[in-house]
C-alpha cells in the first residue's frame, strides 16, 4: 500500500532516515530530533513523507520539504530523502515515487529538486530522474562548519 504517512508512522521511518543519513556522509543521525523536526514540519504542512508499506511496515519512503520560492513566487519542493529497504521491481518501481509526484502537483507545487547522493547508484537514480523528466541544475557541495 502506497500512502502519505502520519504523525504516528514517523516512527517507523526513523531507521531508513538514520540509514539514508550514513550513506550521504552526515556525522550522527539523532532519532529525537528527527521525530520532533518531521512533526514540526508536518504539522504546519511543509513536510511529507511518502510510504510504500508492506503489512505495515515501510519498505520504501520518499521526504520532502515544500517552501515558497522568493524568486518566482511559487511553490517548491525538495526531496529530504528517498530510502527503501530493497530496490522495487516490475510493477512496484516508481509507483512511490510517481504518487509522490501526484501529491506535489495537487498541493500546487511548481517544480521539485531532487539531490542524487554520490554513491553506487548516483548512475542509476540520475538516470531515472532525467528518464522522469528531470533536468540538471544545479550542484551542491557540503562542508560541515562545527567539527
Amino acid at each position: 500500500m502506497i500512502r502519505v504517512a502520519t504523525m504516528e508512522d514517523l516512527d517507523k521511518f526513523s531507521d531508513m532516515a538514520r540509514s539514508f543519513s550514513e550513506k550521504a556522509g552526515r556525522k550522527a543521525f539523532n532519532r529525537e530530533v528527527f521525530l520532533e523536526s518531521w512533526q514540526k514540519l508536518m504539522s504546519i504542512g511543509h513536510g511529507h513523507i511518502y510510504g510504500r508499506f508492506v503489512d505495515n511496515v515501510p519498505c520504501e519512503t520518499i521526504a520532502v520539504l515544500t517552501y515558497f520560492d522568493p524568486f518566482e513566487g511559487t511553490s517548491s519542493a525538495e526531496v529530504a530523502f528517498w530510502h527503501f529497504q530493497k530496490e522495487a521491481q516490475g510493477l512496484e518501481g516508481g509507483l512511490l515515487f510517481r504518487q509522490m509526484m501526484e501529491h506535489l502537483k495537487e498541493k500546487g507545487v511548481s517544480q521539485l529538486f531532487f539531490s542524487a547522493l554520490l554513491d553506487e547508484r548516483y548512475m542509476k537514480v540520475t538516470g531515472f530522474l532525467k528518464s522522469s523528466g528531470f533536468n540538471p541544475v544545479e550542484v551542491r557541495l557540503r562542508k560541515n562548519l562545527c567539527q
